[in-house]
């Protein structure tokens, strides 16, 4: 059976599908935050069964008694909850995919059981590889955020804030700047070493865009992204023939993060160094982009109320020793200290003028320039 490997931070998944365009997806959206050119053996292995008959034989068994709903994924503000099957082996539904996530003793091994292989099955083992992934990474000791995340000339700038607070209108913005690559749209993730080296990256998730924010961005390729399918490949999205009606708005657009950067035009990279934390707002009393220093007093409390936790139930690393620099709390702390924090106003026609990311751009890496090495 066709497999690819996905590596993070020395934490290896192998994941078997049948399907090769299932692998593509994959490596296509996980890259490049995940390596898959390794050499160490896989930690964990997640095999994709289409057994119509298999799937319709756990369905007939039913879930076990009394019901049990299980917490499997960390998701933005709530658990991707799945129930506990009528089934000796470790089994869960997934309710929301269809599919059955069978676990061996160790938990080591997932077979992902679906009734066809209709292409939404790669949604399961996406979630998969995050989830151990971020499992095993806050074990090192990183920090996940609901924050989306860039390079801009080398930098690492962190957008955090809660739904509607014009992160992604933000991003997609700054992206537009000459010297931009993106990290991550809604998961940050931000580790630092023994010599306190600040590093962000991502964790690829599927990508909801708002009709406002599609009126405000207005990009050309945003128009055929409406066609597409987060779980498409690119491929298979731009096959699909250019007169195939679009969405209408109030309906938001969904696409894979491969598809968002085709779309934004620009370039993806894993990681980079953290210089800048900017915290947005929209404000629609005032005109105008508006950005201000904040004092380090309070900012590690505002990164907390956006921190995520993976589900730790099911799907873990299970892999133990020294948990990074500390403890969560001692992490916020030394990131408050040590890097320079902003919030960025967003009032109405915030991005009219194109001179308004590069001014923020500027300040960021002046203030960034006198605070810390380059």
């Amino acid at each position: 059976m066709p497999s690819l490997d996905f590596s993070r931070s020395g934490f290896t998944i192998r994941v078997e599908t049948a399907d090769p365009a299932d692998l593509e997806w994959l490596g296509e959206n996980l890259g490049p935050s995940f390596c898959s050119a390794v050499a160490e053996p896989p930690l964990r292995l997640v095999t994709k069964i289409v057994d119509p008959e298999r799937h319709r034989a756990l369905l007939h068994l039913g879930p076990a008694f009394p019901v049990e709903q299980v917490t499997c994924f960390g998701f933005d503000g709530h658990g991707g909850e799945c129930t506990r099957w009528s089934v000796p082996t470790a089994t869960l539904y997934d309710h929301e995919l269809g599919v059955f996530y069978q676990l061996n003793e160790e938990g080591s091994r997932v077979e992902v059981v679906a009734p066809s292989s209709r292409p939404s099955t790669r949604i399961a083992l996406l979630r998969l590889v995050r989830e151990f992934s971020t499992h095993h990474l806050a074990a090192q000791g990183a920090v996940h955020l609901h924050a989306a995340a860039l390079e801009h000339d080398g930098r690492g700038i962190l957008i955090v804030g809660p739904k509607r607070a014009g992160k992604t209108s933000l991003l997609i913005h700054c992206l537009g700047e000459a010297g931009s690559l993106f990290i991550a749209n809604d998961r940050a993730v931000v580790s630092s070493d023994s010599r306190l080296r600040w590093r962000l990256g991502g964790m690829p998730t599927v990508i909801s865009i708002r009709p406002g924010t599609l009126e405000l961005i207005n990009r050309p390729l945003f128009l055929a992204a409406s066609r597409w399918l987060a779980r498409m490949t690119l491929t298979e999205a731009l096959a699909i023939p250019s007169d195939t009606a679009q969405l209408s708005p109030p309906q938001p657009l969904s696409i894979s993060p491969r598809q968002f950067c085709y779309a934004v035009d620009v370039g993806r990279v894993g990681s980079a160094p953290l210089r800048a934390i900017v915290f947005p707002r929209v404000d629609t009393d005032r005109d105008g982009l508006h950005f201000s220093r904040l004092s380090a007093d309070g900012v590690g409390e505002r990164l907390r109320s956006h921190l995520l936790h993976p589900a730790d139930t099911v799907f873990r690393s299970d892999l133990t020793g020294a948990r990074g620099t500390g403890t969560e709390a001692e992490m916020l702390a030394e990131l408050q200290a040590a890097i320079p924090a902003f919030e960025c106003v967003l009032g109405r026609q915030a991005f009219s003028g194109g001179s308004a990311c590069s001014a923020l751009f500027d300040t960021l890496n002046r203030t960034a320039d006198g605070l810390l090495p380059s």
